[in-house]
């Protein structure tokens, strides 16, 4: 019997998401992609581009070789693409924050009040005195 393949690459669509391409045709995406796999399809917008491969491996050869490189002098970015949307909108992959994560007061993270009440000193014979 012949080997069967997983379910995810049979019935699924491996979609990468190509940022930085202005002004490029299907030719132009095609002959930069093909030599990564199988292309299943090529949807070209303003500024992007996805390209759809057959299998899982052959998307992710394409980003781990293509992303952060340079085509037709534009730096372009390769990534997998996300979901879509509600409505068929495929979404662009989302922009980190350049924020630094918030950090915790250190006076939130004291369990105890820092105030202290006055205490009593005690003789040796347990009476207390001021």
């Amino acid at each position: 019997m012949g080997r069967r393949s997983r379910s995810s690459d049979r019935d699924s669509v491996h979609t990468v998401w190509v940022g930085g391409v202005e002004s490029v045709d299907e030719r132009e995406i095609r002959e930069l992609f093909e030599k990564y796999g199988k292309i299943t399809a090529i949807r070209i917008k303003p500024k992007f581009a996805y390209v759809d491969f057959a299998k899982r491996r052959d998307a992710t050869d394409a980003i781990q070789s293509l992303n952060r490189t340079q085509f037709q002098g534009q730096n372009i970015s390769v990534q997998k693409a996300h979901k879509l949307e509600p409505g068929g909108k495929r979404s662009s992959p989302p922009r980190r924050s350049r924020s630094p994560p918030k950090r915790r007061k250190y006076e939130d993270s004291r369990s105890r009040s820092r105030t202290r009440t006055k205490r009593h000193k005690r003789d040796r014979s347990g009476s207390a005195s001021s």
